[in-house]
């Protein structure tokens, strides 16, 4: 199932076509990033769920353990932009 932003969702499929799965390599987190940074973007219209990630991690091939770990980095990740925001 996509992810309720359009944008995010091909940016979260453009690095799962295209990363090593089984280890990811400096280009991999660039893309994963970018993904994370649209997400923060989109927010204030409707927050994606960690979970929501995960699934969708699944669906592009991630294994199970992998597509967790990443959706983990994602909330963290999330909290941190968000951080970062309320101290400017």
């Amino acid at each position: 199932m996509m992810l309720r932003h359009a944008e995010a969702d091909r940016l979260l499929e453009t690095f799962a076509q295209t990363s090593n799965k089984d280890m990811l390599d400096p280009q991999d987190w660039c893309r994963f990033y970018a993904f994370i940074i649209a997400a923060h973007r989109m927010a204030l219209t409707g927050h994606i769920a960690d979970v929501d990630v995960l699934n969708r991690l699944e669906e592009l091939g991630f294994s199970h353990l992998r597509a967790t770990l990443l959706a983990v980095f994602y909330t963290r990740a999330m909290d941190l932009l968000t951080l970062f925001e309320q101290s400017l």
